[in-house]
């Protein structure tokens, strides 16, 4: 993945064709993490009662269908995804960067807790029924510390050639 371009409000990257589907399966995962996980009170200090915790859960399944269709709408954008010679063109604008940061953070915290919350994921060893979990974290994170590199810009921009060709 490289940086083509930083200005007027949005990013240009350049992936090659296996990043790009890496990245679009990997969206296609979310959500991993159950809208019934979070609990109003873990401690059970505050009086919590079945309707509070309810009213909760429905607000997440919302907000991760709603989430569900904001992926399939990016993903199916013609204008997200240009073919060039040498990769696909994405285009984002800063809103759609920050929002494509949390949908990574939470592909990472869902694959997280469904391998138990290990303590330290160096010494975790993925078996063929969660190797699917270590690698979401492992592919999440790989995306996030990019796309976080460009906006906080330390990423210098590789130049795009006016017939969209790359030296």
């Amino acid at each position: 993945m490289k940086l083509l371009r930083k200005a007027k409000g949005n990013f240009r990257f350049l992936f090659e064709i296996p990043e790009k589907l890496l990245f679009c399966r990997l969206l296609q995962l979310y959500p991993l993490l159950p809208s019934t996980h979070q609990q109003i009170s873990r401690t059970g200090e505050l009086a919590v009662n079945e309707l509070t915790q309810s009213l909760l859960h429905e607000a997440l399944a919302e907000h991760h269908a709603e989430s569900q269709t904001r992926i399939k709408n990016f993903l199916a954008d013609p204008q997200r995804f240009q073919s060039l010679p040498h990769g696909i063109r994405l285009i984002v604008s800063v809103s759609d960067l920050e929002w494509l940061l949390q949908i990574l953070n939470d592909l990472r915290v869902g694959s997280w807790v469904r391998l138990g919350s290990p303590a330290r994921l160096d010494d975790f060893m993925p078996e063929d029924q969660n190797a699917v979990h270590y690698w979401t974290i492992e592919l999440a994170g790989h995306f996030q510390n990019f796309f976080l590199a460009a906006v906080e810009g330390r990423l210098k921009c590789v130049p795009e050639k006016p017939n969209n060709e790359l030296p």
